[in-house]
């Protein structure tokens, strides 16, 4: 049970580098998400600025960072709430096991049933 729960204090630990690595990344990032649809065999980005925008504004090719900076933008968002949600988990599991461990019952039992 000892070698789990190092396993899962080190998987903490990675969690609060991913997180914190991503909360300090935060940059001025243009509001919204990316769109891409084909059209002619080529490619377009559309920034979406809000929920309700449907179509979007164009991106041109020479704003393609935009387009990586928005995507990758996006994708930290998704990491970040795994990685809160598997540290929750984690936090939960270590709340739930703690005096229910097979290692510790031996202990807590009476002395005249330990020989």
């Amino acid at each position: 049970m000892n070698n789990l729960l190092e396993m899962l204090d080190t998987r903490e630990k990675n969690l609060d580098h991913v997180i914190g690595k991503i909360n300090r990344s935060r940059k001025k990032i243009p509001e919204g998400r990316i769109r891409i649809c084909s059209s002619h065999g080529r490619t377009q980005y559309y920034l979406l600025k809000d929920s309700s925008d449907k179509v979007g504004e164009y991106i041109k090719q020479k704003d393609s960072d935009k387009v990586l900076t928005i995507a990758q933008n996006e994708y930290n968002q998704r990491v970040l709430k795994a990685a809160a949600f598997e540290k929750k988990c984690i936090r939960r599991f270590r709340k739930e096991i703690q005096g229910h461990q097979m290692e510790d019952l031996y202990d807590k039992i009476g002395k005249h049933r330990q020989n």
